[in-house]
C-alpha cells in the first residue's frame, strides 16, 4: 500500500504525491515527509489532511511547493568517485572504441538536483574529449533546484567529496567572493529541463544517448514507478548505451532488459541482449595479492605420505566436510583444492582456510568469485574476508553483489546497516536494518535465515530494531 506508513488523515495526501510524482516513502523517510506535509499544511492554513489533498489535485501551485520541500536533494561535486572512476576507464573507452574517436558522446544527467552531477560529468567528458560539440542533458523535477543549476553557483558545501574531488571541481571553478562559479565555457555545455521521470516518455522526445546517469533517486519510488522509470531509462539509451545507477538504488535487472555489468565499483547496465559477466576491468582499488608460484607437482606427488589420496569429487567432498567438522581444516582444503569448479567447495575450502589464515581464506575467495561470479553465498563471504582485514570498501563492494544476485538475504542487508553505521553513514545503515528488519518480520520468527550461521529471523529483526532505535537516539 502507498499510505501504510502514514496516519489516516495523511494517507490520502501521500496517495496523490505518489500518482503525481511516483515519490514514495518507505519507514526511513516517512517522517521527513510526515514534516514537509505538516509544514505546507501550516503555511496553507489547513488543518485536514483531506481538504489538503483536495487542493493539490486542483492547484498547481501547491504541488509544486510541496514538491520543493520533498525533493531536496543530496548532491555534490564529483559524488561517488569509483563509478566516475569506472565512466572514465571503461564507459568512455569503449563508447569511442565502437563509435569512433571523433563521436560526441551524447549524455543525460537524469535527477540531477542542482548540477553538480551535470557539471562533472560534462568536465569529464571534455578531458577526455568526448564531448566534442555535444552538450549533456540535465533534467529534475524541482524547478527551483534547476533554476540554481542554471546560476551556477555553489558553495563550499558542494565541494565536500573529498580532497581528490575538490581539486579536480576547482578546475573549472571560479572563486567569487564565498562563493565558487562554474566557467563559461563549461556552463555552455549543459542544458536543463524540468522533467518528472514518474510521468514523462523520453526527455528529448527520441531515444539515443550513449551514457545515462540517474543516481540515488530510485530510492524514493515504489516498485510499480521504478518499473516505468527503468523502461524510459532503457528506452532513452542507444543501442550498447550505458546506464549508471546509485549504490543505494535498487536493482534494475527484473525491471528491463539490461546487460548487467558487475565491476568492483558497482553494478552498471548496457542496453544490449541481456546476461550477466563480470567486468574485465582491473580491480585497481582492490588488488587481489597473487598465490605464491607453484612448481608443477611430479606424477608421483599424489601417493606421497600425509597427501590426501584422489578421490572422485562426492568422496572427496564428502571426507572434507568431515575433515572440517573434526578441525582437520588443513587436511580439508587439500581435498577440495581439485573441485575448483564447484561453487560449494570452494566456499568451504574459503572457510577451511580461514581457520589459519583470513589473508589466505581472502586471496582464495577472491579466485573463487572469478570462477563463480553468480554465487551469491562466495560473494557474502568474500564480504567477511574483507570486513576482518579492514577493508571495508572491498566489503561493502562484495555486498552490493551479493543483494543483487539475492535482495531477499535478511543477513546482507543487516550487514550492509552495521557497514554503514561504521562509516558514518546513518542514512544508509537505516535502510540496511529497515530492509533486514522488514524481511525477517515476514517469516517465522524461528525461521533459520540463509547465510547466517544459525541466526533466526526473529533474533535479526529484534537486533535490527534496536539498531535503528539506536540510530533515532532512542534506546533498543
Amino acid at each position: 500500500m502507498i499510505d501504510h506508513f502514514f496516519d489516516a488523515d495523511l494517507a490520502p495526501i501521500a496517495l496523490v504525491i505518489n500518482t503525481r510524482t511516483g515519490l514514495y516513502f518507505d519507514a526511513s523517510q516517512v517522517q521527513r515527509a510526515r514534516s514537509a506535509i505538516q509544514r505546507r499544511m501550516a503555511g496553507r492554513r489547513l488543518t485536514s489532511g483531506a481538504a489538503y489533498a483536495r487542493l493539490l489535485e486542483t492547484e498547481p501551485e501547491a504541488l509544486k511547493e510541496l514538491i520543493l520541500e520533498l525533493t531536496v536533494g543530496e548532491t555534490y561535486f564529483f559524488r561517488e568517485g569509483l563509478q566516475l572512476d569506472f565512466i572514465r576507464s571503461t564507459i568512455l573507452p569503449e563508447i569511442r572504441a565502437r563509435l569512433g574517436a571523433e563521436h560526441s558522446v551524447r549524455a543525460w544527467s537524469a535527477a540531477c538536483s542542482t548540477g553538480e552531477e551535470a557539471y562533472t560529468l560534462a568536465w569529464i567528458l571534455r578531458e577526455a574529449g568526448a564531448l566534442g560539440a555535444g552538450r549533456v542533458l540535465g533534467t529534475d523535477l524541482n524547478p527551483e533546484s534547476l533554476r540554481r543549476a542554471g546560476e551556477a553557483r555553489y558553495s563550499a558545501w558542494s565541494l565536500r567529496g573529498g580532497e581528490a574531488g575538490e581539486n579536480e571541481a576547482r578546475k573549472f571553478l571560479d572563486p567569487v567572493g564565498d562563493r565558487f562559479v562554474v566557467n563559461p565555457s563549461l556552463r555552455k555545455a549543459v542544458d536543463w529541463r524540468q522533467m518528472n521521470l514518474a510521468t514523462e516518455r523520453h526527455p528529448m522526445g527520441t531515444p539515443g544517448f550513449d551514457l545515462i546517469l540517474c543516481r540515488n533517486v530510485l530510492i524514493y519510488f515504489d516498485p510499480a514507478t521504478i518499473r516505468r522509470v527503468a523502461g524510459l531509462l532503457y528506452s532513452s539509451l542507444a543501442d550498447d548505451g550505458w546506464l549508471v545507477i546509485g549504490p543505494s538504488d535498487p536493482l534494475l535487472g527484473e525491471f528491463a532488459p539490461f546487460d548487467v555489468v558487475l565491476d568492483h565499483a558497482g553494478v552498471f547496465y548496457r542496453k544490449r541482449t541481456p546476461t550477466v559477466y563480470v567486468s574485465t576491468n582491473p580491480l585497481a582499488s582492490l588488488p587481489p595479492t597473487p598465490p605464491a608460484p607453484r612448481a608443477p607437482l611430479p606424477a608421483h606427488r599424489i601417493s606421497d605420505p600425509g597427501r590426501p589420496p584422489a578421490l572422485a569429487p562426492l568422496e572427496a567432498l564428502s571426507a572434507a566436510k568431515a575433515a572440517y567438522s573434526s578441525g582437520a581444516f588443513t587436511r580439508a582444503a587439500d581435498l577440495l583444492e581439485p573441485l575448483g569448479d564447484r561453487a560449494d567447495a570452494s566456499a568451504l575450502r574459503v572457510q577451511a582456510i580461514a581457520k589459519t589464515s583470513v589473508e589466505r581464506a581472502e586471496r582464495a575467495c577472491s579466485e573463487s568469485v572469478k570462477r563463480h561470479p553468480m554465487d551469491g553465498p562466495l560473494h557474502y563471504l568474500h564480504s567477511t574476508l574483507l570486513l576482518a582485514l579492514g577493508r571495508d570498501a572491498g566489503a561493502l563492494v562484495a555486498l552490493r553483489k551479493v543483494l543483487y544476485l539475492d535482495p531477499t538475504l535478511a543477513i546482507a542487508h543487516h550487514l550492509m546497516g552495521s557497514l554503514a553505521r561504521k562509516n558514518n553513514d546513518p542514512a544508509g545503515a537505516r535502510r540496511g536494518f529497515t530492509n533486514a528488519r522488514a524481511i525477517c518480520l515476514a517469516l517465522p520468527r524461528d525461521t533459520v535465515l540463509p547465510l547466517g550461521d544459525g541466526a533466526l529471523a526473529g533474533e535479526l529483526a529484534d537486533a535490527a530494531a534496536a539498531a535503528l532505535a539506536e540510530l533515532s537516539g532512542g534506546q533498543p
